[in-house]
């Protein structure tokens, strides 16, 4: 079941980014808890946001979750919304990017990592919903190993200040972009991992959200990032 979704969305003219802080991970919790979670509350902010919709995993398992959960859920059938998602055996990502680019009646698109870059969809997306933050794996081998030697070259910084981190704000960055596309884009991002609101590396994610960090051929530079924690 669906809890009610996120209130207090405000009129907005260029790009807003909220924070929801009550979505947050215990690195030791089952990975099937986690996907659980994350799928009730990204289903609760896509049934808020509405058509238009674009989410971004980092876990195929948390995807088809979502999907399974908007496509029972009531309030999406009597809105008509159509829940188009990059699961196996489905649709290309080119297939489903122009679906959702080019079907006429309301819906939202559910992506997982090759959605985070090299997909356009201009004008399409109103509401960008990050559910967690595009960390790399740590269990894979190649993460680990160059972890790993970060750490044996005895430099000031760990594995995760030198390699871990920056990934992840370039993945962020990246992620970003599929939102804005134009200049006349606008819309709402949504970064539900409370870790953007109160970890050790909040300032450098709001850092990436200054409009300045963007160049100014990407048609993205007069926007106005602002960040809201959940409304109450």
């Amino acid at each position: 079941k669906v809890e009610d979704p996120i209130l207090g969305l405000d009129p907005m003219e260029h790009i807003q980014v909220w924070r929801n802080s009550s979505l947050s991970f215990d690195p030791h919790s089952p990975p099937q808890q986690q996907n659980d979670a994350i799928a009730r509350e990204t289903a609760r902010a896509n049934l808020a946001l509405g058509p238009h919709t674009l989410t971004l995993f980092t876990s195929r398992e948390a995807l088809g979750k979502t999907a399974e959960i908007l496509r029972s859920c009531g309030k999406a059938q009597d809105q008509g919304i159509t829940i188009w998602a990059q699961e196996p055996g489905g649709l290309s990502r080119t297939q489903l990017a122009n679906k959702f680019k080019n079907f006429k009646q309301p819906s939202v698109l559910l992506g997982t990592r090759s959605f985070w870059e090299g997909i356009d969809l201009p004008g399409a997306v109103q509401h960008l919903v990050i559910p967690r933050l595009p960390f790399s794996n740590i269990s894979d081998p190649i993460v680990e190993a160059r972890m790993e030697s970060c750490e044996l070259a005895e430099i000031p910084q760990s594995g995760f200040d030198q390699y871990l981190l920056p990934q992840m704000l370039q993945q962020l960055r990246q992620g970003l972009g599929r939102g804005i596309r134009r200049e006349t884009d606008y819309g709402t991002v949504h970064i539900l991992d409370s870790r953007a609101s109160w970890s050790s590396y909040t300032d450098q994610i709001d850092q990436l959200l200054q409009p300045e960090t963007f160049s100014e051929d990407s048609n993205r530079s007069h926007l106005q990032f602002t960040g809201y924690s959940k409304a109450e």
